[in-house]
């Protein structure tokens, strides 16, 4: 349990300073694909609360 407890809070640690990192390095390395990506995620999540709304 305890050994389970390390291990998952460590690879938490690790996968998101990974995870971070990597993100960092492709908006430094495509911020124009990094806005085009954020931009449409928005729009498919206001279009999926617009359907859940109706």
């Amino acid at each position: 349990m305890d050994f389970q407890d390390i291990f998952v809070s460590t690879g938490e640690v690790f996968f998101g300073r990974f995870l971070c990192l990597d993100l960092y390095m492709l908006a430094v390395r495509m911020r124009c694909r990094v806005i085009i990506t954020t931009i449409v995620a928005t729009a498919c999540s206001i279009s999926l609360f617009l359907l859940v709304m109706r």
